[in-house]
C-alpha cells in the first residue's frame, strides 16, 4: 500500500505527460459499463455503514475529500454522450468538483422521536434518495449523513453510487480503502476466503474425469440459461406482482442479523458452503411465506432467482493499486437464473432438504464455466448491439424472474471511518424490475441479509420473520437425531 496520498496517486494513476494527461482526461466506456446508463436500465446501489457514535461532519467529510478523488477517477468524471449515444468519461479538475456541498448531505428528520420510528425515516429516505437520481454534469456519487438513532446503530452512513461507476467488487474494493481496522490501523483489512476449496477444485480440475463433468454441466447449464432467458416469465404469485413499472416502485428496505458461526456450524454437518446454507435459507424462508400468505407450491411451480455473480479469478478483494496494475477494475459480471425447490406441505418437510437441494445445485454451477459463458456472451453483446443491447437482455431476463440474488463479502475484523467504529455494513441495489431483491454480506462474525420488497404487496415484516423461521429449523434440524425429525415431521 502507497504511504501517502501523494504516493497512493501514483500508484493508482501514475506519473502522466502534457499529452499522456490530456488522453488521461476522457476515456471512452466500456458496453458493460453503459449498459447500466440507459433508458432502459438505471440503477442506483446504496451502501449503508452502520456507525456506534454520532457522526461528527467535519471529519467523515475531511476523510473523504481526501480520498475518494484519487482513489479512483471516475469519482471527480461525469458522463458525456457523443453523437452516436455511446458514453465516455471527462475527469474534471478536482477543484471544480465541491465534494462538500454537492456530494455530503446531511439528512433531516424529525427530532425527539423512538429508534423504532427513526428505522422508517431512514428507509423511506433511502428510497427517496435513491427516486433523486443524480444532478447533470456532477459525478455520479453522493454521501448521506443521518444523524439520528436507529434500532441497529447510534447514526448511519449512506454512500450513493450510480451502478455505471463499477459493480460490486469494484465498489468495495473503493469504500474498504476508506476504512481501518480498528484493532491496529496499520494492518490489512482481510477477509474469508474459501482458498482450500479454491486450491481442492483447481487440483480435481486437472484431472481427467473432472474435466468431463465440467464440460457436460457447462453444456447443461448454458444451455438451460439460454432456454430460460427465451421463455416466459414466472408465475404471479405472493412475492411476484409482474406489475410494469416496477423499477420506479416504492421499496421497503429491512434485513436480519445471521451468525456465521452458526452457519458455519450447519455447513460442517453438509460439508458445504456458506453460499450453500445461505441459499437454503432464502428458498426456504421463500416457501415458508408463500405457504403463510395462503400458496401452495403446486400453484407456484415457476419461481426462479436471477443470480448476479462476480466473474473474477480471485480469492479476496484487490486494493485500488492491484486493481489499477491488473485493470480489474470495472464490470466483470455474469448472471444465471436459479430455481427455488418445490414442496408439499413446506411446515412438514425437513429443513435441511433446503440446504441439500442448493447444496447440489450450487456444486453443479461451481463445477460449470457457464457463467464465463454467459460473461462472454454479454460482452460480445455489446460489441454488435451495443450497451443498450445488454441493457435489454439484463432488464428482460430480471423481469421474468421472481427474486434477485446478489452477495459480497466484507471484513474479518472491525473497522472505522474517520474514528467513527463501524458496528454494521450492508448494501442494496435500487432500480430492479422486480417485487423483490435479497441482497448478503459478511462483517465480523455476522451475515447481513437484506430484503428489498415491493410496497402495499409483499408483507416485509412476515417475510423477514420467515428468513429468521428457516434459518432456526435449519440450525436446529442440521443436529437432529432420527427420533428428533420423525416428532418434527409428524406435527399439526
Amino acid at each position: 500500500m502507497a504511504t501517502n496520498l501523494e504516493e497512493l496517486q501514483v500508484a493508482i494513476n501514475g506519473e502522466k505527460d502534457d499529452e499522456e494527461e490530456q488522453k488521461f482526461l476522457e476515456q471512452p466506456m466500456s458496453p458493460s459499463s453503459q449498459c447500466f446508463n440507459t433508458s432502459i436500465l438505471c440503477y442506483s446501489i446504496l451502501a449503508f455503514l452502520e456507525f456506534e457514535s454520532e457522526i461528527i461532519d467535519s471529519k467523515i467529510s475531511q476523510h473523504l475529500q481526501k480520498l475518494l478523488p484519487i482513489l479512483n477517477p471516475r469519482f471527480t468524471s461525469i458522463v458525456l454522450r457523443n453523437v452516436d449515444g455511446t458514453q465516455r468519461w471527462r475527469k474534471l479538475n478536482v477543484d471544480m468538483v465541491h465534494l462538500d456541498e454537492d456530494h455530503i448531505k446531511v439528512a433531516e428528520f424529525p427530532k425527539g422521536l423512538t429508534p423504532k420510528d427513526y428505522d422508517k425515516h431512514l428507509e423511506d429516505y433511502a428510497f427517496a434518495i435513491h427516486k433523486e437520481g443524480f444532478p447533470e454534469g456532477k459525478p455520479l456519487w453522493q454521501v448521506h449523513l443521518i444523524k439520528y438513532p436507529t434500532s441497529n446503530a447510534v447514526s448511519t452512513l449512506i454512500f450513493k453510487l450510480h451502478h455505471v461507476l463499477g459493480d460490486g467488487y469494484s465498489l468495495m474494493g473503493i469504500l474498504l480503502s476508506c476504512l481501518q481496522r480498528v484493532d491496529d490501523p496499520s494492518l490489512p483489512i482481510t477477509f474469508p476466503t474459501s482458498t482450500k476449496l479454491l486450491k481442492k477444485n483447481k487440483r480435481n480440475c486437472s484431472q481427467g474425469l473432472k474435466f468431463v463433468s465440467v464440460c457436460w454441466n457447462t453444456v447443461l447449464d448454458f444451455g438451460d440459461s439460454v432456454i430460460q432467458s427465451m421463455l416466459g416469465e414466472d408465475d404471479k404469485t405472493v412475492i411476484r406482482s409482474g406489475k410494469p413499472g416496477l423499477e420506479s416502485e416504492p421499496i421497503s428496505i429491512s434485513s436480519i442479523s445471521l451468525s456465521l458461526q452458526d452457519i458455519s456450524l450447519v455447513k460442517s454437518k453438509v460439508n458445504g458452503t456458506v453460499n450453500d446454507i445461505v441459499v437454503g435459507i432464502i428458498f426456504y424462508g421463500i416457501r415458508l411465506y408463500m405457504r403463510k400468505m395462503g400458496q401452495e407450491s403446486k400453484d407456484a411451480k415457476r419461481v426462479r432467482a436471477f443470480v448476479v455473480v462476480n466473474t473474477r479469478m480471485l480469492a479476496g478483494y484487490q486494493s485500488v493499486e492491484e486493481m489499477a496494475k491488473a485493470n480489474t477494475y470495472g464490470h466483470r459480471i455474469s448472471c444465471f437464473p436459479l430455481r427455488v425447490p418445490t414442496s408439499g406441505n413446506v411446515e412438514k418437510m425437513n429443513p435441511m432438504d433446503f440446504v441439500l437441494k442448493a447444496k447440489k445445485t450450487m456444486r453443479r454451477k461451481k463445477h460449470s464455466l457457464a457463467v464465463f459463458l454467459t460473461g462472454g456472451l454479454l460482452h460480445w453483446m455489446g460489441k454488435i448491439k451495443g450497451a443498450e443491447g445488454i441493457s435489454s437482455f439484463i432488464y428482460k431476463n430480471s423481469k421474468k424472474t421472481s427474486l434477485g440474488i446478489s452477495n459480497l463479502v466484507g471484513p474479518r475484523e472491525k473497522t472505522a471511518m474517520a474514528g467513527h467504529p463501524v458496528k454494521g455494513f450492508y448494501f442494496a441495489v435500487m432500480g430492479t424490475p422486480r417485487s423483490l431483491g435479497i441482497y448478503i454480506m459478511s462483517y465480523m462474525d455476522k451475515l447481513r441479509l437484506v430484503v428489498t420488497a415491493e410496497k402495499e404487496f409483499i408483507d416485509s415484516e412476515l417475510l423477514v420473520s420467515c428468513m429468521k423461521e428457516a434459518f432456526q429449523n435449519i440450525y436446529e434440524a442440521s443436529s437432529w437425531n432420527d427420533k428428533d425429525r420423525e416428532v418434527f415431521l409428524q406435527k399439526p
